[in-house]
């Protein structure tokens, strides 16, 4: 029971230390670098802007995207999806306390349900969003996406690994981004 105990307390303490490490460190207006990202083809970004807000109890995050223009929509849905879909531009507070945040996100086709939990690890910030999206078909289209933030040793370049899955597969990206 003693050992339950110790290992219980070793954990949270482990978790308040990697908490402790990243705190703050996020934070600042960041600019997507295109030309050194991986992005999948149909995010069609030409440009992004990160503002993030980050204190030991949680992580803002802010987006501004400019897109390319969207391919007609012919009925099927797969202009909108290759377009990149619900809503480029977000604002998002991830907290670091275990709990699961709710939200709906308004979009200009409907509310959608938002899901968001954060984890951090000595270095790392991972960030989980889960967006249900209303379908044309019976049922609501699953987004679920997960971030793994890491900074650079100077702390000038974030470096975002995306994977995100929706019922038709998924999709790896790498967005890097250079503090202004």
């Amino acid at each position: 029971m003693k050992r339950l105990l110790l290992l219980t307390v070793s954990i949270c303490l482990l978790s308040v230390a990697a908490i402790a490490q990243n705190n703050g460190r996020f934070s600042g207006t960041w600019t997507l670098d295109i030309a050194n990202s991986k992005l999948v083809e149909r995010a069609s970004i030409e440009s992004q802007v990160l503002t993030v807000t980050h204190t030991d109890k949680d992580i803002k995050v802010e987006t501004v995207t400019k897109r390319k223009p969207l391919p007609p929509d012919n009925g099927d849905n797969m202009g909108r999806l290759a377009g990149g879909g619900v809503s480029p531009d977000y604002s998002f507070t991830y907290t670091f306390d275990g709990k699961e945040v709710w939200l709906d996100e308004l979009t200009p086709e409907a509310k959608v349900p938002v899901k968001l939990s954060a984890k951090s690890t000595p270095g790392k910030l991972y960030l989980f969003t889960k967006r249900t999206v209303p379908a044309r078909e019976l049922e609501p289209a699953i987004i679920s996406i997960r971030d793994a933030w890491e900074l650079s040793p100077d702390g000038r370049t974030l470096t975002v690994t995306r994977r995100q899955s929706t019922r038709f597969g998924t999709d790896n990206s790498t967005f890097v981004f250079v503090k202004k």
